[in-house]
């Protein structure tokens, strides 16, 4: 039977010249050879990389490639059928998006009612996929000459040369054309009517393709995207992506990774990018092997003979920002102020990246880094020296980040983590570099971790989650980055403030804390209860402050009133550890940098307040404390370091205990609390809970204050 069937997929061996493909100038590679040799170049390119290609399958006759990209993958969404079912055109997504029609060699007319008949069918329904082909080249032709000169994209103004059709679809009597923005990530659509033979726009206000996680940051900043295709030698090239900031020399480089092995960068710039650049930074954005959509050769991670991997790939881009490209300006530092950050694939990046080329990098950002599989992909190998070692050691020990906590103790890190993610990306990498009970003295020294309480896949879903943990990254590549910068180039932070974030799990260094406005909203609720407290005669309490000073004063307990009554400016917050035990007791330990004066510790239903002589600290608890239980602590070896327990029910997390406080009315009650007095009789050795140690702290009282 006859049969016409057209299937995206890659080339055989003896796959015959492509029908279609792109010009020269979109290929961004020089070298190409002109005229019908380039048809040839492009299928053996083609064939070596195992890109997908649209091919027609008919009865009787060899597969006939009408359209092959060299570099990048064909897929079946991005092929635009006409109403009789021929392939019309195609939006290939290589280091640009760009749109190509079939057959768009053959003379065509400009009539734009040709795409009337093209999607709607009618008279012209036989014409021949060429002409019809031609039409749809016509057709893109006149949406890129006639869009708007001016078009907004919510609320922001954008030159209507800037955009790329892409494709266009009816909507009942309506149109939209969809075009690409070289800054923004993803499509935007513009509205139409298609009169005669003239394409009509329905005002200038563009559809934002939300799906696409589109962000407008990047776009009001007008940086400069450069695709580019980095050659690492053997024929083989990086897709990567640098973007800069719009007329300034960068002070600093991040370099991206990918999510995962499978996902991909896309052109353009997203909202991460722009709050780099925002701040100083160039960014650069690496699709190493392993990477999805420029073929199954580089998706598939294959060893090739010198036994590279995606490691080698990153070094080689950021090689290239440095040497070739300068992004950092003719003469770099020894330490170049480069740092790598990715999320989950990309975090596990970051940290190899950490371990193999620390001269290249000075820090690196690891969000949900990828902690333990089984099997270990070839995918996840770095490089040709991981490869030797796994010959010999194998690949657990080699591959996963907890295996190397001895080579990462002194190494800049920062580790973000979700307590609701995969096994596969928490607790793992701490467990194996800070063990549960090790002494203060052999925590990473370098080593920032947070483990968001309530947070699955992806976090951001708790707005003060998502802020504290935009307010790290930010405090953390400034102050690894900023000392390496040279010459007037400068990066910016904003201050740190205090977000009172819902964590689970944390081991964090010394910094400076502004309170945000929930923060002053807990520290007004307790000045409230603890003045309740003493009229009713707890004197052990308000001698805690000197006549007329606040409890929350700008110096901690006792301290100066810098900030004036009642109101607290940025104090230190000390180094700590947060950890829920398996037995459900919550351990909080802080190390000061010397003996802490006036040390007062207070718990209610949902915080815990750290107070001592300019020193402050509010936390949300990542569990609920048990009603009726007392806190006790014990003093670390070193004299100047306390670990304080409290019981808690491990089955009620820190975002559920918070719903049941707003639920009972928001009743702040002091449940327990340690004195100066209670510190200073500390044992070294932590007792075990129980009636006994209860008894020998400070009573539970039932105060409470309405919020």
């Amino acid at each position: 039977a006859d049969y016409t069937v057209y299937a995206v997929d890659s080339l055989g061996a003896f796959a015959k010249a492509p029908q279609n493909f792109p010009p020269a100038g979109d290929l961004l590679v020089e070298d190409i050879p002109s005229g019908s040799a380039m048809a040839d170049w492009v299928l053996e390119q083609s064939k070596k990389r195992k890109t997908a290609a649209l091919v027609q399958l008919q009865s009787g006759r060899p597969p006939r490639p009408l359209f092959v990209h060299p570099f990048a993958d064909l897929t079946v969404k991005q092929v635009f059928l006409s109403s009789s079912g021929e392939p019309l055109s195609v939006v290939v997504d290589d280091l640009t998006s760009r749109a190509y029609a079939l057959g768009a060699q053959a003379a065509g007319s400009d009539d734009a009612s040709a795409l009337k008949r093209m999607i709607m069918g009618g008279k012209s329904g036989d014409e021949s996929s060429s002409k019809q082909g031609a039409a749809m080249a016509s057709i893109f032709k006149a949406l890129r000459e006639k869009v708007p000169e001016t078009v907004t994209v919510s609320g922001v103004s954008v030159s209507g040369k800037m955009l790329e059709p892409l494709s266009i679809e009816q909507h009942s009597k309506r149109w939209l054309a969809y075009f690409r923005h070289p800054v923004l990530v993803g499509r935007i659509a513009l509205p139409c009517r298609i009169e005669g033979s003239e394409v009509v726009w329905i005002g200038a206000e563009a559809f934002r393709q939300t799906d696409e996680g589109q962000s407008l940051e990047a776009l009001t900043l007008s940086p400069v995207v450069e695709p580019r295709r980095i050659p690492i030698g053997g024929g083989r090239d990086v897709p990567a992506y640098l973007i800069l900031p719009s007329g300034a020399q960068p002070a600093g480089l991040v370099v991206r990774v990918p999510d995962g092995v499978g996902s991909r960068f896309k052109s353009g710039a997203d909202g991460m990018d722009g709050w780099l650049v925002s701040r100083g930074y160039a960014v650069l954005k690496v699709n190493p092997r392993g990477s999805a959509g420029f073929g199954q050769a580089w998706a598939a991670a294959e060893a090739t003979e010198d036994r590279m991997g995606f490691l080698d790939d990153i070094v080689a881009a950021v090689r290239w920002a440095l040497d070739t490209r300068k992004v950092l300006g003719e003469t770099v530092a020894d330490k170049p102020a480069v740092a790598v950050m990715g999320s989950y694939f990309g975090g596990y990046a970051a940290v190899q990246a950490m371990l193999y080329h620390s001269d290249l990098f000075a820090c690196g950002v690891a969000i949900a880094p990828t902690q333990a599989l089984t099997p270990w992909p070839a995918s996840y190998v770095p490089n040709a020296e991981a490869r030797a070692r796994i010959e010999e050691e194998g690949k657990n020990k080699v591959l996963a980040p907890g295996a190397r906590a001895a080579d990462l103790q002194n190494t800049p890190l920062l580790v973000i983590e979700y307590e609701k993610d995969s096994d596969q990306a928490r607790d793992v990498f701490i467990n194996r570099i800070a063990p549960l009970g090790c002494s203060a003295e052999e925590w990473p020294k370098k080593l920032h971790y947070v483990q968001y309480a309530g947070e699955s896949h992806g976090g951001g879903a708790i707005l003060g989650n998502l802020h504290d943990q935009y307010y790290r990254i930010d405090g953390f590549l400034y102050g690894q980055l900023s000392k390496l910068t040279g010459g007037d180039r400068q990066l910016s932070r904003e201050a740190r403030v205090d977000e009172a974030p819902f964590i689970s799990a944390a081991l964090l260094p010394s910094t400076m804390g502004k309170p945000s406005e929930t923060v002053r909203d807990f520290e007004q609720m307790f000045e409230q209860l603890l003045e309740t407290m003493d009229a009713a005669g707890f004197k052990d309490i308000a001698n805690l402050t000197e006549p007329g000073a606040k409890y929350y004063s700008s110096g901690g307990f006792g301290g100066d009133k810098m900030g004036g009554e009642g109101k607290r400016g940025a104090l230190p917050q000390p180094k700590h550890r947060v950890t829920v035990r398996p037995d459900g007791i919550l351990e909080v330990t802080i190390v000061f940098p010397e003996e802490p004066e006036g040390l007062t510790v207070f718990l209610s239903e949902v915080a815990l307040h750290i107070r001592a002589k300019r020193t402050a600290m509010t936390m949300m608890l990542p569990r609920k404390p048990i009603p009726g239980a007392a806190m006790w602590s014990f003093r670390l070896p070193d004299k100047i370091g306390y670990t304080i327990q409290i019981p808690a029910d491990i089955s009620i997390g820190a975002i559920e205990n918070w719903q049941l406080f707003n639920m009972e009315g928001r009743y702040q009650t002091l449940m327990s609390y340690l004195l100066p007095k209670d510190f200073a009789k500390a044992s070294q050795k932590p007792p075990d809970p129980g009636p006994a140690d209860a008894a020998s702290q400070d009573q539970v009282f039932e105060a409470e204050v309405v919020v």
